[in-house]
């Protein structure tokens, strides 16, 4: 278990890390993205929101968050609740609609969109 704990961020929101995967979950909840943040991976600064309908007529608001770490990058589609919403506004991140969405570049990091700083 990771004891690192990123200033800022909920201590209780999550003492367990939640391992996530694209392969395996078409998104998560704010417990991998707090688990990612912990294991280093730097979140950019800019996010995508959709609207993801479920069964019953319900929908459900995802962002998805990009994240750098060293030369791998990974898109995490997040679940909103208050966690992932305090997380948008205390790190002043940028929300658009995923319509507007550009990938990430494939190999040259150096000119990437300002990071969120993460400190341990």
């Amino acid at each position: 278990m990771t004891i690192n704990n990123p200033q800022g961020m909920h201590e209780y929101y999550t003492l367990t890390d939640r391992h996530w995967h694209a392969g395996s979950e078409s998104y998560t909840g704010g417990d991998s993205l707090l688990t990612a943040i912990r294991n280093g991976w730097q979140l950019l600064n800019l996010a995508y929101e959709q609207s993801v309908q479920l069964r019953g007529g319900r929908t459900v608001n995802v962002i998805c968050f990009q994240f750098i770490q060293e030369s791998e990058r990974m898109t995490m589609p997040v679940v909103v609740n208050p966690f992932v919403e305090q997380l948008l506004v205390e790190r002043k991140m940028m929300l658009r609609p995923m319509r507007e969405a550009t990938p990430l570049p494939e190999k040259d990091h150096n000119n990437l969109p300002t990071i969120a700083v993460v400190r341990a």
